[in-house]
């Protein structure tokens, strides 16, 4: 016989009494916890009077699904205003590792940037266990962890005006998120109360979750075969839905500092990368979060490096546009070339360029030089005096 599906729900308390009533003969209820104390232990305060978050993100998904499986809860809101901390979550992410979960269904994340690095390392034990993240970008359309890690399946909704129903998967998204779900507006009515159901991410998370939990059930079971499946049954996308649901992006003041580091020259002896790094990391020590767009480095998010080359329907100043609001960031570094700063993002106000000491007359904007023997210290005291 065949092993069911171990699907965790990481979210809000759950209204059990209601989910026995929507399961079928083919799914369970595994457990109900809670994280609490920094562990993750027996719930002890069951819901059954409302539909909280998670009991209609839970519904949404046994809407959707068509296999066996055993369903988990983990709480980790520290209240009822949609709250939670980033501890709790890693904490219930190393619960499924350790418990062997096959699906996690997260309608919720972070848009911190200085939550990304741990996340990301729990997030990359998950994928070599074969264990499946399935997790919702913010309503507030900002950059979201982990829906935008590269293994993890992100998705986001689209209201479904004419009763469209499926999703649209987009190997490449400018905002890093692979699924666009459609949401069709409903309300439950539920011991005298009405909960209006809308097109949230949230709750569209939870219909893709279903449909990966099928595919599993199949027989697919690494992030890449799920991705292949989910490509084979996209709908086709008559036009560009980030172009519609962005569109104010693209062209929105850039109104943070912009700092720009010119690339061109480059030697054994000095790495700009690593320059790089260290004024991120030296920023981070006095309570700023930036990233770094590149000309050319290819994306790495652990480092907070994305490429302002790898969506040619959109041109390097929309990109950089885009990016300085979609990041929840306080300033950001753009690294390239002397010719993609002055020609490619010449209608972009640069605040500061740091360039290399042997180029002459360079004077488009304020600048610091810097050479293989420059104190890094000194070189960011200068930065973070002048922005001050």
């Amino acid at each position: 016989m065949k092993e069911k599906q171990r699907v965790v729900f990481i979210d809000s308390y759950i209204n059990i009494e209601y989910i026995n009533q929507i399961i079928t003969n083919g799914q369970s209820i595994g457990d109900v916890l809670t994280v609490s104390n920094n562990k993750v232990t027996p719930s002890t305060a069951p819901l059954s009077d409302t539909l909280s978050h998670a009991t209609l993100c839970t519904k949404m998904f046994l809407e959707h699904t068509t296999c066996a499986c055993e369903l988990f809860f983990i709480n980790i809101w520290e209240n009822d205003e949609l709250n939670a901390n980033i501890n709790a979550l890693l904490i219930a992410l190393s619960w499924c590792l350790e418990n062997d979960i096959t699906l996690i269904n997260l309608s919720l994340g972070t848009t911190r940037i200085a939550d990304m690095p741990e996340l990301f390392g729990i997030v990359n034990h998950l994928t070599e266990k074969n264990i499946i993240t399935v997790a919702a970008n913010s309503n507030a359309r900002k950059l979201t962890f982990p829906a935008s890690f590269d293994h993890v399946i992100g998705v986001k909704a689209l209201e479904s005006k004419s009763g469209e129903v499926g999703f649209i998967y987009q190997e490449t998204s400018i905002d890093r998120i692979d699924v666009s779900c459609y949401v069709k507006d409903e309300v439950i009515a539920y011991k005298d109360h009405h909960y209006p159901l809308y097109a949230a991410n949230s709750l569209a998370t939870p219909i893709i979750s279903a449909k990966i939990c099928n595919f599993l059930n199949e027989g697919y079971h690494s992030i890449e075969q799920i991705k292949i499946k989910l490509e084979e049954d996209s709908l086709h996308a008559s036009h560009n839905q980030d172009d519609k649901i962005y569109k104010k992006y693209f062209t929105k003041k850039i109104e943070i500092p912009v700092i720009a580091v010119m690339s061109d020259h480059h030697t054994e002896l000095f790495d700009i990368v690593s320059l790089i790094q260290e004024l991120l990391m030296g920023f981070s020590k006095q309570g700023y979060h930036g990233v770094c767009l590149s000309e050319n480095d290819p994306t790495n998010l652990p480092n907070k490096a994305l490429n302002l080359i790898d969506f040619e329907n959109y041109s390097s100043v929309e990109k950089l546009h885009f990016y300085t609001h979609y990041c929840n960031i306080e300033y950001i570094i753009v690294k390239g070339s002397k010719k993609f700063l002055f020609e490619d993002l010449k209608t972009v106000e640069i605040d500061i360029i740091l360039y290399h000491s042997e180029f002459n007359n360079l004077k488009e904007a304020p600048v610091i030089t810097f050479s293989k023997h420059t104190d890094f210290e000194v070189l960011f005291d200068q930065i973070y005096s002048y922005l001050s």
